[in-house]
C-alpha cells in the first residue's frame, strides 16, 4: 500500500513539471524577457552547434574560429584559444558566483575583477542594469590580437 502511494506522488511530481512550463508562459507576457530567457540553457555551454555539459565538459575554441568550437572533457587540447567552463550565471552551481572570462578562460567566480568580462545570456544576471548583449571583444596586443563574439554584461573594455 505504501509503495503505491509513493508511485502516486511520483505522478504529482510530473504535474509539477507542467506547472513550471506554465511559469514560462507567464514570462512570455514580457516580450524582451521571453526572448532573453530562450537563450538561457542552465548547466549547458553553447559551443558552436553543440551544448556541452557544464561541470564535466569545457567548450574549446581556437583563436578567431568560433565555428570550430568543440566540447572536450576537462581541458582543451590546444595552446591558443578559449576555454569556456560556463557561459552564463546559470551554469554556476554556487548562486554567489557568475561566469567570468579572464585570460581566455570562462569560469565561475565570485567577481569578474581585473579586466574580466562577465559572460551572460540574460539581462537579469547583469548588475546595475548593464544589460546582456553580443559584442565583438578584442584581446591581446602587440600585433597579436584576437576578436571573439561574446555575450557579455555591459560594454567591457575592448568590446563594442
Amino acid at each position: 500500500g505504501t509503495s503505491g502511494t509513493s508511485g502516486t506522488s511520483g505522478t504529482s511530481g510530473t504535474s509539477g513539471t507542467s506547472g513550471s512550463s506554465g511559469d514560462t508562459d507567464a514570462g512570455d507576457a514580457g516580450d524582451g524577457g521571453s526572448k532573453d530567457a530562450s537563450l538561457s540553457n542552465p548547466l549547458k555551454i553553447t559551443c558552436a552547434n553543440n551544448n556541452c555539459d557544464a561541470g564535466t565538459h569545457v567548450c574549446c575554441y581556437p583563436d578567431n574560429d568560433a565555428a570550430a568550437a568543440v566540447c572536450q572533457a576537462q581541458f582543451c587540447p590546444f595552446q591558443n584559444g578559449y576555454e569556456f567552463f560556463c557561459d552564463e550565471k546559470a551554469d554556476c552551481t554556487n548562486q554567489n558566483q557568475r561566469c567570468c572570462l579572464n585570460n581566455g578562460i570562462g569560469q565561475c567566480q565570485g567577481a569578474c575583477g581585473g579586466g574580466g568580462h562577465q559572460l551572460c545570456k540574460t539581462n537579469a544576471e547583469c548588475e546595475n542594469d548593464a544589460g546582456c548583449a553580443e559584442k565583438s571583444c578584442t584581446f591581446g596586443g602587440g600585433g597579436n590580437t584576437t576578436t571573439v563574439k561574446l555575450r557579455v554584461c555591459g560594454t567591457p573594455q575592448g568590446c563594442q
